[in-house]
């Protein structure tokens, strides 16, 4: 096991065994990961990559072997929100397109395949439908939590979750002894910031799409590799930047190039890039911490950089 926080890094410090084959789906670690150099350098020294994707990205372009993945069009899944609390039953519309296949199938079929080469080598259940992995999905909590007796009441719209009526109606504040020390660490972390790279870079999610997804549709993004860095009104000004110009974004990790926007509402010491496929703002994100058991989570907003225009390069 090792950490998702740091993948690269430790994938790479693997030695008994060495890792030799990264099989990657549902995701783009060379658009959306910190430390994308170190995914670089990993890629290079792995003997066989295969990628699951709908679209050629970043990182389907450096594997070996890229498997087109089928779309939530053509396969049957549940979904829940990440931002609310309903559950749906996502239904097949259309047949494959050509040779996609969902993930369950491409597991479905290489176990099947790999136990006729190797008897016993895999444990996976491939004889499963995608029905039959729904109907285990519902257990006795789960029907309690949607009030559903079946996934197939799902037929008839989504179900939101059920709230519970809580008895205790009392509140418990905590002591500011108690928070002191984490108003110490957000002090000492609001302080990292060098002169060198005076601002602080925020890279929140696109309105429409999550890292790359969507990032190929071009009636929805019309100029996909365009990278826009958001910059206070002031501090363009002061620093002699106006909107529409290319300027050098850059820190210890590196530089990409972005078109300058202007925004009024943004603190004078943070600027902001949206996350993109090409031209990826990960590309000057890196992890601070090297102790696995520091890596609770990711970090991206401990990242600081520096602004150059180049007309004055």
């Amino acid at each position: 096991m090792i950490n998702c926080a740091n993948f690269a890094t430790e994938a790479k410090n693997l030695k008994a065994p060495p890792l030799k084959l990264l099989w990657i789906a549902s995701r783009s670690p060379l658009s959306q990961d910190m430390n994308i150099h170190v995914w670089q350098e990993l890629f290079k020294e792995l003997e066989l990559i295969v990628t699951v994707d709908l679209f050629m990205t970043n990182t389907a372009k450096l594997s070996d072997i890229v498997l087109p993945a089928a779309s939530h069009f053509e396969e049957e899944d549940l979904n829940v929100g990440y931002w609310h609390h309903w559950l749906s039953l996502n239904q097949k519309s259309i047949p494959a397109y050509y040779e996609t296949k969902s993930d369950l199938m491409i597991a479905r079929e290489l176990t099947k395949k790999l136990n006729e080469l190797s008897p016993g080598f895999s444990t996976f259940p491939h004889e499963r439908e995608p029905q039959d992995w729904i109907e285990l999905e519902f257990s006795e909590e789960i029907k309690a939590l949607y009030g559903v007796s079946s996934y197939k009441d799902l037929l008839a719209g989504p179900r939101p979750r059920q709230v519970t009526n809580r008895e205790d109606k009392h509140f418990s504040f905590i002591q500011l002894d108690d928070v002191k020390p984490l108003l110490t660490n957000m002090e000492s972390d609001l302080n990292m910031k060098s002169t060198a790279y005076p601002f602080r870079l925020l890279s929140p999610q696109a309105l429409l799409k999550i890292h790359s997804q969507f990032t190929l549709l071009t009636w929805l993004y019309p100029k996909p590799d365009e990278t826009i860095i958001e910059i206070n009104s002031e501090v363009a000004k002061k620093l002699k930047i106006s909107d529409g110009e290319k300027i050098k974004i850059c820190n210890e990790h590196g530089f990409i190039i972005a078109k300058a926007q202007t925004n009024q509402h943004l603190p004078l010491d943070v600027v902001l890039v949206s996350q993109t496929d090409e031209n990826s703002i990960n590309q000057l994100i890196g992890s601070q911490l090297q102790k696995q058991e520091e890596l609770a989570s990711t970090h991206f907003y401990d990242c600081f950089v520096d602004l150059k225009s180049l007309k004055s390069l």
